[in-house]
């Protein structure tokens, strides 16, 4: 039995070049929600090469979101700066941006990046960047700046692992 995902795979005959970027950026989508990561990003890296598609954006947020997901950070980084104002991805993308700048070792570029974001509250991870501003300035031994973002996190999370716990104690 083949789900809508696998049928629309099958029928791209025939197709002029706007057809072909708009089956090649469906194609994506659908090995995306297939969870076939492998197969989609290189669909959406030829799309989000292309800053006259209709499809540039959202091919630069899942490409982002993929080389996030492989933890080719630098890659994530350029696809997420793209799209970081656009309505559709800007209360979403922030908070991976300050999350790589940290993965990467660059955590006062984090801070800075994070306190800038405006409407923090509005953020799909609101919660999860309380917990990274509050972990990096923990690590600063900011501990009157870590506690109540450390707090808030704790307030509105279910699991907590136990060394946000211990930082709280502190």
């Amino acid at each position: 039995e083949h789900s809508n995902y696998e049928r629309a795979l099958e029928g791209l005959d025939n197709l002029n070049n706007e057809q072909i970027a708009n089956a090649k950026f469906e194609m994506a989508y659908c090995y995306f929600n297939l969870k076939m990561l492998k197969e989609a990003k290189p669909l959406f890296s030829e799309i989000q090469q292309l800053n006259e598609s209709k499809y540039y954006l959202s091919a630069n947020y899942y490409y982002g979101f993929i080389s996030y997901y492989d933890h080719l950070y630098d890659q994530a980084l350029k696809s997420f700066k793209i799209v970081e104002k656009d309505e559709a991805y800007s209360n979403i993308v922030p908070y991976y941006i300050a999350e790589i700048y940290y993965f990467q070792q660059k955590k006062d570029a984090s801070l800075k990046y994070a306190e800038s974001i405006p409407n923090k509250s509005e953020l799909f991870y609101a919660n999860e960047l309380n917990q990274l501003m509050g972990q990096i300035y923990f690590e600063k031994e900011l501990y009157a700046k870590a506690y109540p973002l450390l707090e808030n996190y704790i307030k509105n999370t279910n699991k907590v692992s136990k060394e946000i716990v211990y930082e709280l104690s502190y």
